[in-house]
């Protein structure tokens, strides 16, 4: 048997729920504002040239898309059986074999990576008209 106080009053927690809500809403909002105005500040700076546009990138920080190699591991599911798989790091990025995407040999995907001064001529084009980065292909 619970006590009144044990039982959760279900107003208290739609206002909690909607507060939460409202929180990620806002978190979303604040990420497509700041995004456009990326893509504006990119627009001018590019008049500057593409030197303007690596060093800006480079000193905003964040992160942006890139091509990255997979490591094809072993892998062994709960029942012991083994297969190999395809790994970023330690993530799990799918299985390898003949027949899935990624195939059996280890292969370039499409990452969100940090835009660092050491890498960057590595992973990512300036686009001319636009000045924002694209993922330099890699085969």
């Amino acid at each position: 048997m619970t006590t009144e106080e044990e039982k959760i009053c279900p107003i208290a927690h739609a206002s909690v729920k909607s507060k939460l809500l409202d929180r990620g809403y806002h978190i979303k909002n604040l990420q497509n504002k700041m995004n456009k105005m990326l893509i504006k500040s990119s627009k001018q700076i590019i008049k500057l040239g593409t030197d303007a546009i690596k060093e800006y990138r480079i000193e905003m920080g964040g992160y942006d898309k890139a091509f990255r190699k997979t490591e094809v591991k072993e892998y062994i599911n709960k029942k012991g059986h083994k297969s190999n798989a395809h790994y970023m790091g330690e993530q799990y990025m799918g299985v390898a074999s003949k027949r899935s995407k990624l195939g059996e040999n280890p292969a370039w995907i499409l990452v969100s990576i940090e835009i660092k001064e050491d890498t960057f001529d590595e992973d990512f084009d300036i686009d001319a008209t636009t000045g924002l980065l694209k993922p330099r292909p890699r085969r």
